[in-house]
């Protein structure tokens, strides 16, 4: 499924800009722990990000307009999240249909799949297991690829997983990258234990 362009009837309604979440992420996080504005702004300063409370205020009220990629990395570390947790939208509906960064029309589970390096924005009719493969080869280091191809600890369907690790022993027998196909002898083993283990829960 591809990011579908922005209706302009509608866009303005579900855009969500990434500063104005970093800043309602921020205003709510701060909240919970709690701090102070004055106090976020020190333990920030702690990280080299030297903010005040009039910063703090000034993002948390919209009046700031751009995060650069240290503060957003400092904020993070500060409120003990990650920085996709103050990036990405989070609606109460998972599919519902947002405009993001100029991405066109995605849905938040979409976003989430893809920032995760779980899943690519657009995958081909032809081949999506193989986009999904190649996607998570190139968006991912090889020792945390390990069960995040196949949805970090869920359950998969036993003809998903046999699919999947036929996909991937055909692969491996015709690509000439070496960095995949160490992945793919990699792949193989999980993807047979998961297999193994779905079998078994089955059978209880």
């Amino acid at each position: 499924m591809s990011p579908s362009p922005p209706d302009a009837s509608s866009a303005a309604e579900s855009a969500v800009q990434p500063v104005a979440n970093i800043a309602a992420r921020v205003a709510k996080l701060r909240a919970r722990i709690p701090w102070t504005a004055a106090e976020l702004g020190a333990e920030l300063t702690k990280r080299g990000v030297p903010w005040d409370r009039f910063t703090v205020a000034s993002l948390e009220k919209g009046k700031r307009k751009n995060v650069t990629v240290d503060e957003l990395i400092a904020l993070a570390s500060a409120l003990r999240v990650s920085p996709l947790t103050l990036l990405l939208p989070w609606p109460d509906d998972p599919d519902v249909e947002v405009e993001f960064a100029g991405l066109g029309m995605v849905t938040a589970r979409q976003l989430w799949g893809w920032a995760l390096g779980r899943e690519p924005l657009e995958l081909s009719e032809s081949d999506p297991i193989g986009d999904r493969q190649r996607y998570r080869l190139d968006a991912l280091p090889p020792w945390a690829r390990h069960r995040v191809h196949v949805g970090a600890g869920s359950a998969l369907a036993p003809d998903v997983l046999r699919q999947l690790l036929a996909n991937s022993v055909s692969r491996r027998a015709v690509t000439p990258d070496p960095e995949e196909q160490a992945y793919l002898d990699a792949l193989i083993p999980d993807l047979r234990e998961q297999e193994r283990e779905a079998r078994e829960e089955g059978e209880e």
